[in-house]
């Protein structure tokens, strides 16, 4: 429990929420895929002047909880994850090398979404949210000269809070089925990680600070 304290909090606050909104919102679910870019310094310091490629970017997926308390004000509540990776092979110097390396992030994520007003049933607004993001990070080494081989693997976590904001955009495909979509910026950083032992690394943390978007489909019931 003690991993997850924004999660919880916002959760509490969406429950406490729900009986002021009751006789009015719509109660819904939603799912959504998008593409997002990453800062991810720290990672791809350990890559400078190798043939292996940063992770500058991933798919992310998810979904979770909506409501709708006014034809204007959309709340959600989110599972993210977000995937970013990086490979490489090759022959260096008589050696063969292998290496995977992943840094994805799990993420709970709650949203604010404001929808100017419109005749037609599309509707843009403005968006912006708070996150808890958790790294689940870890990588594989393989090496072989021909005669001996050495492989070496690793994990590593931490977690911290992100923001996001940006543009939103809502299709109305029926009363219950809608369209949605959006494109911002995200902040999102862990503090220093932790590998497998339990053991802190100075000034090491995984970043997904970036463009980030989203489009998927939600549906709604209820009164509204």
């Amino acid at each position: 429990m003690k991993r997850f304290p924004l999660a919880w909090i916002v959760v509490a606050a969406l429950v406490a929420a729900v009986p002021a909104f009751a006789g009015t919102a719509q109660f819904g679910i939603g799912g959504f895929a998008g593409y997002n870019s990453y800062s991810m310094n720290d990672v791809n310091d350990i890559f400078s002047g190798t043939p292996i490629d940063d992770i500058s970017s991933g798919m992310g997926f998810g979904g979770g909880l909506r409501v709708r308390t006014s034809p204007s004000l959309l709340l959600s509540l989110d599972y993210e994850r977000l995937s970013g990776s990086t490979s490489a092979s090759g022959v260096s110097n008589g050696v063969t090398y292998d290496v995977d390396f992943d840094m994805p992030a799990n993420a709970i994520v709650a949203g604010a979404t404001y929808f100017f007003p419109s005749a037609s049933k599309a509707r843009f607004g403005v968006t912006g949210g708070v996150g808890y993001y958790m790294a689940d990070g870890g990588g594989t080494i393989s090496l072989d000269d021909g005669v001996n081989n050495f492989t070496a693997t690793g994990d590593v976590t931490g977690n911290g809070v992100g923001f996001h904001g940006g543009g939103a955009l809502d299709v109305a495909l029926s009363p219950v089925a809608h369209f949605e979509a959006m494109a911002g910026y995200r902040v999102a950083k862990t503090g220093d990680l932790e590998d497998s032992d339990g053991t802190t690394i100075p000034d090491f943390s995984a970043e997904w600070s970036g463009f980030m978007s989203r489009a998927g489909f939600s549906f709604f019931f209820g009164s509204h």
